[in-house]
């Protein structure tokens, strides 16, 4: 070690004999490339990190420095790549390292965050964002995730691809999301981060928002809260050109988005634990505001299966005639414009003998099934 560097190391303590000691001996090399010297401190515990190289110094101390050495200096976290300092609230304190970071507040503690969850979480605005300071330390293997106050952040570690795939989850949605993985179908990892659901209902915005999982995806409206679907009846319910309506006048085919003008937000969970059983077959669904969507899970007796859609005007009626005797949907709901003021509501069921029927609805005459 020159003299040089050893001034260095004395003048970066000399800036912070306020909260630093008396060094504990002299400085030693650290680590095995010969980059690094480190000189140590006992009250409170913590070090001076010189670097050869670039010819700068670092200090880590007090529970920053504590939990660094607890996860094994820098084996886990690197070398320190800035000095500890307070956070952009003054109500903690952080030093960066070569592969992430330490934050500190006196409300959660210290805690690890691994480099692409810090760069994510920094992203949505750090301790002063809607997530605040980590509750624990990085965890996880083939996916890592930090808990924040007001939510987490994953990041799933893939060897196969360059691309990092981090994002978040919070308020209702990430409980939803941790109730639901208790299941036996679980959801899996989120796959974006909360998001705005940017569809309109007229002139004005539907107003929820919604995380997309491996499985499925979880919407939340201020009226419904949060709920689950899983993927086969999530892409049924957004797939507005599968709907149409016809004009008897005309003849045209007029596209009519059904999804969002009358099935609304989801009002339950796609619930694996609880299937019903129509025809004999186990059957998955979610309710909405303004009607169901049914998905098979089995492609026997019927066939091949794809998820459809009952509206409320006509799941009323096949409910108090049954459903399960009624026999299974095979159409969406249509609306046929025939003149009257709603126009004319028709869903078509089929049963395990092969007999097709159908159950209608519109103002002027109720329901003909």
């Amino acid at each position: 070690m020159s003299t040089y560097e050893k001034d260095q190391i004395t003048k970066k303590y000399e800036l912070f004999t306020q909260v630093i000691d008396k060094p504990d001996g002299e400085p030693k090399p650290i680590g095995t490339e010969g980059k690094w010297l480190q000189q140590k401190y006992t009250k409170p515990a913590g070090a001076i990190y010189y670097n050869k190289d670039a010819k700068t110094s670092f200090v880590v101390y007090g529970r920053i420095y504590a939990k660094y050495t607890s996860l094994g200096a820098e084996k886990k976290l690197g070398y320190p790549t800035t000095s500890e300092g307070p956070t952009h609230d003054y109500l903690g304190r952080y030093s960066h390292f070569q592969k992430g970071s330490i934050y500190w507040s006196k409300e959660t503690g210290a805690y690890e965050v691994l480099e692409p969850i810090r760069n994510k979480w920094q992203e949505l605005g750090g301790v002063k964002s809607f997530l605040g300071y980590p509750i624990t330390g990085t965890e996880g293997e083939a996916v890592k995730c930090n808990h924040f106050q007001g939510g987490s952040i994953y990041w799933k570690c893939s060897r196969l691809s360059d691309k990092q795939q981090v994002y978040e989850v919070h308020g209702d949605i990430n409980e939803k999301w941790s109730e639901y993985e208790q299941r036996k179908t679980p959801l899996g990892y989120p796959t974006t981060d909360e998001r705005d659901d940017t569809r309109y209902n007229g002139p004005k915005r539907l107003g929820g928002r919604y995380n997309d999982f491996e499985k499925g995806s979880i919407y939340w409206s201020k009226k419904t809260g949060a709920h689950v679907m899983l993927a086969p009846i999530r892409n049924k319910w957004k797939r507005k050109s599968s709907w149409s309506r016809v004009d008897f006048d005309n003849g045209q085919t007029i596209a009519y988005p059904l999804f969002k003008d009358v099935l609304g937000y989801p009002i339950t969970d796609t619930d694996d634990e609880k299937t019903l059983i129509i025809e004999g077959e186990n059957v998955q669904c979610n309710h909405f505001q303004g009607g169901a969507i049914y998905w098979p899970i089995r492609k026997e007796p019927h066939g091949v299966r794809t998820a459809v859609v009952v509206l409320t005007r006509i799941a009323k009626r096949w409910n108090a005639l049954e459903k399960g005797k009624f026999g299974y949907p095979i159409s969406d709901t249509e609306i046929i414009c025939d003149g009257t003021p709603d126009g004319t509501y028709k869903n078509v069921f089929k049963k395990n003998d092969g007999r097709e029927c159908s159950i209608t609805w519109n103002t002027k005459d109720g329901y003909n099934v």
